[in-house]
């Protein structure tokens, strides 16, 4: 049974809508927030439909961590690298911050060594962090500021000088947010004092040991857009610290398709904030904390159909390598080039293969000279060859 959101309840009866209300607000497990959503004190019931999604995201994720499990070689860095560069395309997307995929590889492969602030360093740098399992510091509103500023500030500035923070942490005027139409939605709150004390609300829920960590994802991720700290760059630091929340608890995999569900129904997320906005929902954040915890699931189910599908290929085609050649190192060679081709985002190098396959760069070069030229894709990235299995030989 569907979750009734209350805004539903009022059309339909008066007074069943203040029983309603009521005895969900006076619930003994209901968690209130004394945050105030247009006049009305923000709380979070526990339905079975919540349970319910909390079960399936759990098992879903077991079974990703034993897909993950499954890969062999490149294929699992490859891939998340592959999921970064989407992740990072999409977010700065939605937000009409235009980048190229290449621009975003090109950081990534060389972002640890670059000392130098470059366009979405920041951003990148960030983002690397999940998959390393690093720690990233909230426990103040000053924490919140930090992560902002050396996550998207850069970029905010050189999109609009005027957008820069100006207030003792966050904004000090007003800000209007606006859906895919350009038309204003929702006014973030003022002034800043409650901003900042709203926050800090946000900051106690994120360390409250004694609520669901995919629950508190949800309640935080309503509640910054409802906020809107800052003049501009809510949304990037907003998905940024939810998939940071999700690959502390779920596969780091998960924190790099939050975006990808968000844009393929940003529709439905847009309507949820202003389904939990409405004056007449009384500050009941359930109904977003169900659907964006169902983005999360479908997140999931999107990863492990996708890696199901190319670990099955991988078997089939590495099977089709050791029909075809006899030679042991040749066959690892194009086994590597074969991950590489399924989870990878671009080709590599002669030097690439040698490093991994644990050959010399000649005897690369002397099996790709012995294999049918259709067997391989050559691509070129500057003067580099970049080498790819042809699969369409098979």
């Amino acid at each position: 049974m569907e979750y009734l959101q209350l805004s539903k309840q009022f059309y339909k009866d008066k007074a069943g809508y203040e029983q309603l209300y009521n005895n969900r607000f006076n619930h003994e497990e209901t968690i209130r927030i004394p945050i105030s959503i247009y006049g009305n004190e923000a709380f979070l019931t526990h339905p079975k439909e919540l349970i319910q999604l909390l079960t399936n995201i759990y098992k879903e994720d077991k079974k990703l961590s034993e897909n993950v499990w499954s890969l062999q070689g490149i294929a699992l860095d490859q891939f998340m690298k592959k999921c970064l560069v989407d992740e990072i395309e999409l977010t700065n997307d939605i937000e009409g911050v235009y980048t190229t995929r290449k621009e975003i590889k090109d950081l990534i492969n060389t972002v640890i060594e670059k000392k130098d602030k470059k366009r979405l360093q920041g951003l990148v740098q960030k983002y690397i962090m999940l998959s390393q399992e690093s720690n990233v510091k909230i426990t103040s509103c000053q924490d919140v500021r930090k992560i902002y500023d050396e996550l998207v500030l850069q970029e905010v500035l050189e999109e609009d000088e005027r957008n820069a923070p100006d207030g003792v942490i966050f904004r000090k005027d007003s800000v209007s947010v606006q859906g895919k139409d350009l038309q204003i939605i929702h006014y973030g709150v003022t002034p800043e004092e409650n901003i900042i004390s709203y926050m800090d609300e946000c900051i106690k829920i994120l360390n409250d040991d004694a609520i669901n960590p995919l629950v508190i994802v949800a309640v935080v991720h309503y509640f910054i857009g409802y906020i809107h700290p800052f003049y501009d760059g809510n949304g990037r630091l907003n998905r940024f610290l939810s998939s940071y929340l999700l690959s502390k608890e779920l596969h780091p995999l998960v924190g790099y398709s939050l975006s990808y569900t968000i844009k393929t129904q940003i529709d439905t997320y847009y309507k949820t904030f202003k389904i939990t906005n409405d004056r007449k929902n009384k500050g009941d954040i359930t109904p977003f904390v169900i659907i964006f915890l169902g983005f999360v699931l479908q997140s999931m189910e999107h990863l492990n159909s996708v890696l199901t599908n190319k670990i099955e290929q991988l078997s089939y085609y590495a099977e089709k390598i050791n029909e075809e050649i006899t030679n042991e190192k040749m066959i690892e060679m194009l086994f590597l080039l074969l991950q590489n081709s399924l989870f990878g985002e671009e080709g590599l190098t002669v030097d690439q293969c040698a490093e991994f396959v644990n050959i010399s760069v000649s005897t690369v070069r002397n099996y790709i000279a012995l294999l049918p030229k259709d067997l391989l894709l050559v691509t070129k990235n500057g003067y580099r060859k970049l080498y790819d299995i042809n699969l369409d030989y098979f």
